[in-house]
């Protein structure tokens, strides 16, 4: 009796041992898109009037970047910028601060993304306000990201793979983090001019 015990055991731990390291595998061969480079001024704006577009703002300026930011920006605004960075999360606070509803949203941001195109402006598309920001009010907003040129999400805020599903269908590199704060070596590396590009590269690992 002892020794069937003894090897019910051993089978359970072997079991688990090899799903451990199928995980760590798995894991490994993941790796993140090579960052592209993008070109300065840049524009940064909300879709769906999370406060997470405030946040990429401020790690753009510890980054050394001078970036201008208007949640409610429209078509005009961005006009002259290289580079559009969309931050994706809806709010009803936010939404209800800035007197404005669902539709009027999706509309202002629908005109913004056409102008962009109009403009040849690169949509750098962020979810970084994890969990949080999938909730029913983002459910209007998330589907936006398949509109990026590039897209940058916070881990938790990918649990169900919806970002991963994107990406694949629309063929958009998808860049992954586990804070934001690493924005602020990303964001050297993308916007550094290329003869210091060699030196802040190295800082950011996929």
């Amino acid at each position: 009796m002892r020794m069937i015990n003894k090897q019910k055991l051993l089978l359970i731990f072997t079991v688990m041992v090899a799903i451990i390291l199928t995980s760590i595998f798995l894991c490994l061969a993941i790796e993140n898109p090579a960052l592209p480079k993008l070109e300065k001024p840049i524009f940064v704006t909300s879709c769906g009037q999370s406060p997470e577009y405030g946040t990429a703002q401020l790690l753009g300026k510890r980054a050394g970047l001078e970036m201008k930011a208007d949640p409610l920006a429209e078509p005009a605004d961005i006009i002259g910028f290289k580079t559009l960075i969309m931050v994706i999360g809806g709010s009803g606070k936010g939404l209800g601060a800035a007197g404005i509803d669902t539709p009027a949203e999706i509309k202002r941001v629908e005109d913004v993304i056409k102008k962009a195109r109009e403009e040849k402006i690169f949509i750098l598309g962020m979810h970084i306000g994890g969990i949080d920001r999938r909730g029913p009010v983002s459910q209007d907003f998330i589907p936006f990201a398949a509109e990026a040129d590039y897209l940058i999400v916070r881990t938790d805020g990918n649990e169900d793979g919806f970002f991963t599903n994107v990406a694949k269908e629309k063929q958009i590199p998808l860049f992954l983090i586990e804070k934001s704060p690493e924005l602020v070596d990303i964001f050297k590396v993308m916007f550094t001019e290329e003869e210091e590009k060699g030196e802040t590269e190295a800082e950011v690992k996929n």
